[in-house]
């Protein structure tokens, strides 16, 4: 479906986009982890609620809310909203053995300012990588986590 700002979406519920198949989910090693997100208009704000079967706390959690979260800006920058609240339902969170040390430096850790995101005044289907910035973004050192399966 065509992505635009229409005044019949206001207060809207139903934008649905599921990743889960049946015949594909049996079939694969490991199915899809982050298996259906949610649009909501409210007012003049876009919100989004992702809901994830399974999350690895140090690598694919990070990694989906600030997927999700940038795509609810896109999708908001794209329509004429304003970006709204995100939630993220995860049934089940865990932490690998090997992942423990690294979460527990991550932890010590004072948090920073949150950086901004600029976006270009583009079409959302032509947008690029390099359409999106970030600004103003400090992070602390790298602390590396192995992918664990």
């Amino acid at each position: 479906k065509e992505i635009k700002k229409d005044p019949t979406t206001r207060n809207l519920r139903r934008l649905v986009v599921s990743a889960w198949h049946p015949a594909n989910a049996a079939e694969s090693r490991l199915p899809p982890c982050h298996y259906t997100f949610a649009f909501m208009v409210q007012g003049n704000k876009l919100n989004c609620h992702l809901t994830q079967r399974s999350g690895d706390i140090a690598l694919g959690i990070p990694f989906n809310l600030a997927c999700y979260s940038l795509l609810t800006m896109m999708l908001a920058k794209e329509t004429g909203f304003e970006p709204g609240e995100f939630a993220h339902t995860i049934i089940d969170a865990h932490i690998y053995v090997n992942h423990i040390e690294g979460l527990k430096e991550q932890l010590k850790r004072e948090p920073r300012k949150l950086p901004r995101i600029e976006i270009a005044d583009k079409p959302f289907w032509d947008l690029t990588f390099e359409d999106i910035k970030l600004v103003d973004y400090n992070p602390h050192p790298r602390i590396k986590f192995e992918v664990a399966v």
